[in-house]
């Protein structure tokens, strides 16, 4: 209840309810406006509504803390925006002739001291290792009635779908050499060769896949990890054999695996089937009949010709 005696010291206080509540401004800047410590307000709030008091604080905390976080996002997004791909700084060291004639040492002396000519993994991380290019990007249809039940769905066209999608997820993808690429130039810079050829052999070790907006921060802190040929294979694979052990229906057995009989007989079925299918596209329905010829050249019509036949009395 209002005191008649203190109304100076009533709007004091509706001062601060106001400022701290609606405006939700910190306790320093009302005490700097009203020319008080931020002490006094905090004790005017906590004896006014203490709960109130103690409700708003947390909430502002988490406010904050929320604020905080976005911030820090906006931040470390801007600064990787600022700083070149991983794939780009690569490509630029791999046009400097003395990177190249190192690391074409490099590769024939894993090659001698390995034996790794002839496999194919190897090879893929030297393609890796002169830059490929990123896969163009894949049109993604949504074939909606055309798929089939995946109740009904066979093996082979698991296989189908999953190499269509390992194509999709590699679109995003571009092969670069490792990391140890980035201090190959600073060693020929100060002529230590032997160091420079050690750092080839390991930029070739670790060649493989990065996403094409990796950051050289990124890959050289580990965030983003450079997938290995090796690695992408295998996760092709296992995602193939989960996919193919979901198949109910097996797969149909080629024709030359038939015997003439079996061979007749699926001719015959899908002979069947195009008839089926020419009948029912709309091309075949425009005349509303059923193909057959009427004396005067006409399509007759079946449906019509059992109306008139009914109303004739036959």
């Amino acid at each position: 209840m209002r005191k008649e005696g203190c109304p100076q010291k009533w709007n004091l206080l509706d001062k601060y309810l106001d400022g701290f509540y609606f405006c939700r401004l910190k306790l320093v800047e009302i005490a700097d406006l009203l020319g008080v410590t931020h002490k006094a307000i905090e004790k005017a709030l906590k004896k006014f509504d203490r709960e109130a008091y103690n409700f708003e604080r947390e909430l502002r905390k988490s406010q904050n803390k929320i604020k905080r976080k976005e911030n820090d996002r906006v931040r470390k997004q801007k600064e990787r925006e600022k700083e070149p791909s991983y794939h780009l700084i690569a490509k630029r060291i791999l046009n400097d002739q003395e990177v190249l004639h190192i690391l074409r040492l490099a590769i024939k002396k894993l090659i001698l001291k390995e034996k790794l000519k002839s496999d194919k993994t190897f090879n893929e991380q030297i393609m890796c290792l002169r830059y490929i290019p990123c896969f163009k990007n894949i049109f993604h249809p949504i074939p909606q009635v055309t798929s089939p039940d995946v109740e009904l769905i066979t093996q082979r066209n698991i296989e189908k779908i999953v190499n269509y999608e390992i194509r999709a997820m590699r679109s995003d993808l571009v092969g670069v050499p490792g990391p140890a690429i980035l201090e190959i130039p600073g060693y020929l810079s100060s002529y230590d060769v032997q160091s420079a050829l050690i750092y080839a052999e390991l930029a070739i070790k670790t060649a493989g896949y990065v996403p094409t907006d990796a950051s050289v921060t990124d890959v050289q802190d580990g965030i983003i990890k450079i997938i290995s040929p090796t690695e992408l294979k295998k996760l092709r694979d296992t995602y193939l054999d989960e996919s193919i052990s979901m198949a109910k229906v097996p797969d149909q057995p080629a024709l030359s695996d038939l015997t003439y009989e079996q061979k007749v007989k699926r001719i015959k079925s899908w002979r069947s089937q195009a008839r089926a299918a020419e009948r029912d596209a709309s091309i075949w329905n425009v005349g509303g009949g059923t193909g057959k010829k009427g004396k005067g050249g006409g399509t007759v019509n079946i449906e019509e010709r059992q109306k008139l036949s009914a109303k004739n009395g036959y």
